[in-house]
């Protein structure tokens, strides 16, 4: 008499989804693994571009403050120069040296008022830069104040348009070479400052993604390696005795 043992359809049914349980869950698990590394690898990568873009915006609105610097200087001695023709000029001559004259000193007006605005912004302007402008026995904004003053009428007389010229060859020219220079180291200062956070998000994506390779994709590989192992074993495995 031979006896038989069948599972019953409970067992059976068991053990045909407890495989596909874990399954489930190993693939459930490389799914929101995979997509947190994504996610994170995403987050660095739009720190970066955010940082490159700042940079160039930044690089566009330094060279802007020193053209606009520099152009001061060009100002200050075309002033002077009109200023000593419209003194000695004809009257015929005279009215294209005065317009000629407050053109100029026009822009340089306007100059000015932009650079003592960006100057005083704590955010562009440094603590060497303010001082330039508005500290000290003779700052530069009262320079250019007082030199505007003095050409606001055109003058008239030959003395007059002398000392004007002194006044823009003399210390007038040097503090305004002097803010260029200023304004050049700023803007320096500020690139190595934006070239070491970008240095510092390379490093952040690098260990990135070593963390992810350790952290989640090595226990990820690990999981699926052993389950799949152990569905090889049990698809020529008797699922409840074990037996070949």
């Amino acid at each position: 008499m031979t006896l038989s043992h069948k599972p019953s359809a409970g067992l059976r049914d068991r053990a045909t989804h407890l495989p596909q349980d874990e399954a489930s869950v190993a693939a459930r698990s490389l799914t929101w693994g995979y997509l947190l590394g994504l996610g994170l690898l995403a987050l660095i990568t739009l720190g970066g571009g955010s940082l490159i873009s700042h940079s160039l915006n930044q690089q566009a609105d330094d060279a802007r403050i020193i053209n606009r610097a520099g152009a001061q200087r060009f100002l200050s001695q075309r002033i002077a120069t009109l200023t000593l023709m419209a003194a000695h000029a004809s009257a015929e001559d005279y009215p294209y040296a005065e317009q000629e004259l407050r053109r100029a000193v026009q822009r340089m007006t306007a100059s000015h008022a932009e650079l003592r605005r960006l100057s005083s912004d704590p955010a562009i302007g440094t603590p060497a830069i303010r001082a330039h402008y508005f500290s000290g026995p003779d700052p530069l904004d009262g320079q250019v104040l007082r030199f505007l003053d003095m050409v606001r009428p055109p003058p008239r007389s030959p003395e007059q348009a002398r000392d004007i010229s002194i006044l823009a060859l003399g210390p007038l020219l040097s503090a305004l070479h002097e803010a260029v220079g200023l304004h050049e180291s700023a803007a320096r200062e500020r690139t190595r400052s934006i070239a070491r956070l970008h240095e510092i998000t390379i490093a952040l994506a690098l260990l990135l993604m070593l963390a992810e390779a350790l952290l989640i994709f090595r226990p990820l590989v690990r999981r699926s390696n052993a389950m799949t192992t152990r569905l090889q074993r049990e698809a020529v495995t008797a699922p409840l005795t074990g037996l070949m």
